[in-house]
């Protein structure tokens, strides 16, 4: 059983992921045209219709309302013509199969926890040298 203090689950004692946080790379063209300099928002601020619409039926029971309101950051753009952003799903989620889940949602290239010290993308750690 993972333990969760402070946002953070642990698993065999060692800080892991946050447990509500979900790394997703999302492909241009499912990207809103709205403001490009925002940075944080909402997914409706960010996330097509059709991703929207997936991640409501995915992880909030159809509810398109609160799958918009759901909050989300840009983190930077990968040499995919992607735009990596943290989601922040619903409190009780089950992280890894909703990461699962989300990959497999045309237009989202990849998705992964977010990881307490690591990470999986190449990109991100050359970049942040």
């Amino acid at each position: 059983q993972d333990k969760i203090k402070d946002g953070v689950a642990y698993i065999n004692g060692k800080p892991s992921y946050k447990s509500n946080e979900i790394i997703i790379a999302v492909n241009d063209n499912y990207l809103m045209a709205n403001d490009k300099t925002l940075k944080t928002g909402i997914a409706s601020d960010f996330l097509s219709k059709d991703i929207i619409k997936s991640v409501a039926k995915l992880l909030c029971d159809g509810n398109i309302s609160q799958a918009k309101k759901m909050p989300i950051k840009k983190v930077y753009k990968n040499q995919h013509s992607q735009e990596i952003m943290v989601l922040t799903v619903p409190q009780g989620t089950k992280i890894f199969y909703a990461s699962r889940a989300l990959s497999l949602i045309k237009g989202i290239g990849y998705a992964e926890p977010n990881s307490v010290g690591a990470t999986l993308d190449r990109y991100y750690i050359n970049k942040k040298k």
